[in-house]
């Protein structure tokens, strides 16, 4: 409507040039990348190559902090600017490179140059059109958000200022909490910490800004999974990316739940697997004429050196999605692995068995070769020991069933008309025995199986959850629907493409045959107004949908996951100005994950980073890396547990009483100074824990020193 496109113009004339740098973030890296390493013999479509560059250039700053550790060198703002700048510049020569060998050689491969030039500006303008809108309306959503929502994005927001602060990786988490392990995945970490380098915005919104823009950015990144890795047509592509922008319930609600870092997974992901797609399917290029040779019995065994750049492409974009996100790495590894099964299957040749594991070996040592300080340093901290616990079947049944319990899929996962649009695509291209715009249902079939994988009797049950499973369905969904509305789409224009009868096919002499002239024009005129009101047909549709998309998702927040509120970051800045630096909070806290963490429920969590001051409750984290001592994730349940009365792996919501004198030794042993109760709770008392605030007021040993909006902060009387 009118007030968010008047808060659009609004947002832009303040920070424009903060949206010209993230455009040059989100785009450059990646098209130099791509125009360096992708293979010439196949060049990519501009719609596709613009689509593909922002994946490409979301996996680069995991990899480059740790290039940068490798080195010893620290990063930050300076080196951020100098990167973007070196991308520009390399992007400029090669394209100047490219019209000088144009304009020397002009003859040079011409079928392969119309190809990918042809009829290729209206699917960009298109493509450029949703992915701005999808823009306008992820940030929209988020205009009046302090922090990111629920638990997930504590943490997240606390590793990108870690980033920010060490100049790169880390490994001890002080002053904010008392972890001195890193072994998470940092992929959207480093994002966001480009992109408070970069515009000098706070961590805490460019943690939203960041997470807001990749969610975006999923829009073209459906377009690439369709068109580079599923060789779909770029109608399909559009179609798809219209379907994962607006008419998806994820990825957009991603914002709800704060799962930013599987977003940036699943990002990478399309352009890993685009890479292993092109190089199982790559051809030898010719020396001499650079032309793709596409016949099959001229293709001999793959030769390493002709294709190196594609092989060292796939390498950077694999070892990037391994620093990105552990599980989406999988889900990527079942993708690709899936594809280059179907494309041996479909050739059946023993000959391109061996080109393709002589590829997959050389492109995989490289990204083994990348990762490799960061994979070694997994062994510090517990993530691999958690991993373990679940393939060895240590952990409790009723844990890994609540894990694997499969949901609805509807709505949440998929509407149930896209399920039937995607089931159309399925047997369309069973119909045209398309093997690639099929693959998709195998890929969901995987998904799910990777939730399951107990069906088959396979190990690992619960080590993938069905939120997370579940959640990536929209990347095999999109492209099947989109398949069956281009194929619905072309059987609808055909006649309307049939009927335009073009006047140079007839040599009509007008002074005698006026009749058949007049006839003639008449049909002409019938075909050119339907071809128009085609394209008016297809505005108004694409139109219509993202109006409507936008306007569910802008109802989106309802607050039922929002743990800071505005009254909140006021708390934190009297915390901050009333407070002395040595004290301690008690804050909200409830059993999560089956009773092995305990997480917060209300902004108190927020208090080291927000306001300085250390609390009961560290993030999320600490179950999978280590603290100062060896029982220190344990003491921080058993406080929790002991404070409640109940053991953490009775889930009941029990309200805490923190004023007998169990619970009072317990505060004055671990040195607590205040308690926070935030404006904001989620969950609720209905499904956590909370602390009981009529008895703190009737105590004598607490003074309610701060009141203001619904937050509350008491003082622990001292003995």
């Amino acid at each position: 409507g009118p007030g968010s496109l008047m808060w659009a113009a609004g947002a832009l004339a303040q920070h424009w040039w903060r949206a010209l740098a993230l455009l040059g973030l989100y785009t450059l890296p990646g098209l130099a990348l791509l125009r360096l390493l992708w293979p010439r013999a196949a060049p990519l479509a501009p719609a596709a190559r613009l689509a593909l560059a922002p994946a490409v250039s979301a996996a680069l700053p995991p990899l480059l902090l740790l290039l940068a550790e490798t080195l010893g060198l620290r990063w930050g703002a300076w080196t951020t600017w100098g990167y973007l700048l070196a991308s520009l510049a390399i992007y400029c020569r090669l394209q100047i490179a490219d019209r000088r060998s144009a304009h020397l050689q002009p003859n040079l491969a011409p079928h392969t140059a119309h190809r990918t030039t042809h009829n290729s500006a209206l699917p960009t303008g298109l493509l450029l059109g949703l992915t701005l809108a999808a823009l306008l309306a992820r940030f929209y959503v988020v205009r009046d958000l302090p922090a990111g929502l629920l638990g997930d994005s504590y943490q997240h927001t606390l590793m990108a200022q870690l980033l920010v602060d060490n100049g790169g990786l880390f490994r001890s988490w002080e002053p904010y909490a008392p972890l001195t392990t890193f072994t998470y995945h940092f992929g959207f970490h480093a994002n966001a910490a480009f992109v408070h380098w970069l515009t000098g915005v706070g961590v805490v919104t460019g943690v939203i800004w960041t997470g807001q823009l990749l969610n975006a950015l999923a829009v073209p990144a459906a377009f690439a999974l369709v068109t580079v890795a599923l060789r779909g047509s770029a109608w399909a592509g559009l179609w798809a990316a219209l379907i994962t922008g607006f008419v998806l319930t994820i990825p957009a609600y991603y914002v709800v739940w704060g799962r930013y870092t599987q977003l940036a997974g699943q990002l990478v992901l399309v352009a890993a697997v685009a890479c292993w797609a092109r190089l199982a399917e790559c051809r030898v290029q010719s020396a001499e004429c650079r032309v793709l040779v596409a016949q099959p019995n001229l293709q001999p065994l793959f030769n390493l050196q002709s294709e190196w750049r594609l092989i060292l492409l796939t390498g950077i974009l694999t070892a990037a999605m391994l620093l990105t996100h552990y599980l989406v790495t999988v889900f990527a590894a079942l993708f690709a692995a899936s594809y280059v099964l179907a494309l041996l299957l479909a050739r059946a040749s023993w000959r391109d068995v061996g080109r393709v594991a002589l590829a997959a070996t050389a492109a995989g040592l490289v990204a083994l070769l990348l990762a490799a300080p960061w994979l070694l340093n997994l062994a510090s901290g517990y993530l691999v020991r958690n991993a373990v616990a679940f393939s060895s079947g240590a952990v409790d049944p009723a844990r890994v069933a609540a894990y694997t319990a499969l949901p609805h899929v509807t709505p949440l996962y998929a509407k149930s008309y896209v399920l039937l649009a995607a089931l159309a695509g399925l047997l369309v291209a069973l119909w045209r025995r398309d093997w690639r715009a099929a693959l998709p249902a195998v890929w969901a079939a995987l998904l799910i199986l990777a939730v399951v994988p107990q069906a088959v009797g396979l190990p690992g049950a619960g080590t993938i959850d069905h939120l997370t499973g579940m959640s990536a369905l929209y990347l095999a969904l999109a492209p099947l629907a989109g398949y069956a509305l281009a194929a619905a789409q072309a059987l609808v224009w055909r006649p309307i493409a049939d009927s335009r009868l073009k006047i140079e096919d007839y040599e009509l002499d007008r002074s005698e045959h006026n009749a058949q002239a007049s006839i003639f024009n008449l049909r002409s005129s019938i075909g050119v107004a339907l071809a128009s009101l085609r394209w008016l047909g297809l505005a108004a549709a694409l139109f219509g949908v993202v109006a409507w998309g936008a306007s569910w998702q802008a109802r989106q927040i309802d607050g039922s996951t929002q743990l800071v509120s505005h009254a909140d970051m006021a708390a934190m800045a009297w915390v901050r100005a009333h407070t002395p630096p040595t004290a301690r909070f008690m804050v909200n806290g409830f059993p999560a994950y089956g009773g092995t963490l305990v997480a917060g429920s209300d902004a108190g969590w927020w208090i080291p980073l927000l306001a300085g001051r250390q609390t009961t409750l560290p993030p999320l984290t600490y179950g999978s890396e280590r603290g100062p001592t060896r029982d220190y994730g344990w003491n921080v349940g058993l406080f929790y547990q002991d404070l409640r009365g109940r053991r953490l792996t009775d889930s009941r919501p029990v309200p805490v009483d923190l004023t007998t004198p169990e619970a009072l030794a317990l505060l004055r042993a671990a040195k607590i100074t205040h308690v926070y109760i935030g404006a904001a709770v989620s969950p609720g008392p209905a499904a956590a824990d909370w602390i009981d605030t009529a008895k703190l007021r009737a105590s004598p040993a607490f003074r309610l020193v701060y009141e203001r909006d619904g937050v509350e902060i008491y003082e622990l009387v001292r003995e």
